[in-house]
């Protein structure tokens, strides 16, 4: 096995092994990738993800249509703007 051939700093002791400094050591995520698809964390993590897409995707259109009513707002203010005064300082 690899646990009598690693040096103490990559954090083997025994049977415990510190699952990122070995795959550091291995060169790839061997380990790790293999703990979270026995513990099913990949599932969860590609869950979590669909979720913050969809949370980043509503907040974007409710910003969206913010913007736009802030906008008609303000066209239909400008619209507004009939009087003498409005004409020479209201710009158009």
């Amino acid at each position: 096995m690899y646990y009598n051939n690693l040096p103490r700093k990559y954090g083997t002791s025994g049977f415990m092994i510190d699952v990122d400094n070995f795959d550091k050591w291995m060169g790839e995520p061997v380990l790790r990738k293999k703990y979270e698809d026995t513990h099913g964390i990949t599932d969860k993590k590609e869950e979590t993800y669909r979720q913050v897409k969809m949370q980043a995707q509503i907040q974007m259109d409710l910003q969206k249509d913010l913007v736009k009513q802030v906008v008609d707002a303000m066209d239909e203010r400008n619209k507004k703007k009939k009087g003498f005064f409005g004409k020479i300082f209201g710009g158009k």
